[in-house]
């Protein structure tokens, strides 16, 4: 479920995260990150359900469903990180042709297997020369705290170059 609707689910059961922070003891920013994904508690997790009326699986299925890690090619990877530098003026521009080619793509399949082009043999099924085949393994858990609920890894910043205190002048 998007964080947008757990937080509204709570405000029709009449909490706030405050509230419901109070209730169970802790500060209001765990429960904002508890529900954004962020961080992970099971006594937050099974208040929220318990006010909610919704199961933990529908609430966080990714973290109490039966949902597979998304596998994606490093190609794959590239390409939805490229898109994800997009402006927003951008991205409504390229959707409309992804959807378009998408539709078309699931209209051939449909046909079936005798309108399918047929597999180069030179080419090894599922492989990707740039990685001898390897395929990235993307979970939901991701690398940290920051990453727990999202279902991709993004590439990691430039690491900050520790400056020392300003020398004064002679």
């Amino acid at each position: 479920m998007h964080p947008a609707e757990i937080q509204a689910a709570l405000k029709v059961a009449g909490y706030s995260q405050s509230a419901l922070a109070d209730e169970v003891g802790v500060r209001p920013s765990a429960v904002s990150m508890v529900i954004n994904g962020r961080s992970r508690s099971t006594q937050i997790e099974e208040r929220i359900a318990a006010i909610t009326g919704y199961a933990l699986a529908e609430l966080w299925p990714v973290w109490h469903g039966d949902a597979k890690p998304l596998v994606l090619t490093d190609e794959e990877r590239t390409l939805v990180l490229r898109y994800r530098e997009l402006a927003p003026w951008q991205r409504e521009q390229v959707l409309p042709v992804m959807r378009t080619m998408l539709s078309d793509a699931y209209a051939i399949a449909s046909r079936g297997a005798q309108h399918q082009p047929k597999p180069d043999p030179t080419v090894a099924a599922g492989s990707n020369a740039s990685t001898g085949g390897k395929s990235t393994v993307v979970t939901a858990r991701g690398r940290g705290s920051r990453a727990a609920g999202r279902d991709y890894i993004e590439r990691e910043k430039p690491k900050r170059i520790e400056r020392g205190k300003p020398k004064k002048p002679k």
